[in-house]
């Protein structure tokens, strides 16, 4: 699984190095599946307003920290310009992709190259 996801992780990190920013390649159907979760997490409620409360306040901190991610965006981009975002996002792709390799070495040293132990 450690390698599988790792391999998974360096090809994401390689879309990210060599990919146009702002391209997603997110289908309508994906972010359509995307919705439910809460919905079942409110259904699981069943009238308990202590768990209802809960999930309101998660996704309420939620919101507030993608919409202060999503503020801060435009004045990141006003400093950084559209070259230092590339570098920016290709520095991230090299950071993913060398976490993604070492997902990749430790499946490998796990998995493959441990012993077998004798049956007793």
């Amino acid at each position: 699984m450690r390698t599988a996801g790792g391999v998974l992780l360096f090809l994401e990190a390689i879309h990210l190095m060599l990919a146009s920013p702002g391209l997603s390649s997110i289908t309508e159907r994906e972010a359509e599946e995307a919705r439910p979760p809460l919905l079942l997490l409110m259904s699981q409620a069943d009238g308990r307003w202590l768990y209802v409360g809960g999930v309101l306040i998660v996704l309420l901190a939620c919101l507030a920290i993608t919409f202060a991610a999503f503020a801060m965006v435009e004045a990141l981009n006003r400093v950084l310009g559209v070259t230092g975002s590339d570098v920016v996002g290709r520095l991230s792709g090299l950071l993913l992709a060398a976490l993604a390799m070492q997902f990749v070495f430790d499946g490998i040293s796990q998995g493959l190259l441990r012993p077998v132990p004798a049956a007793p």
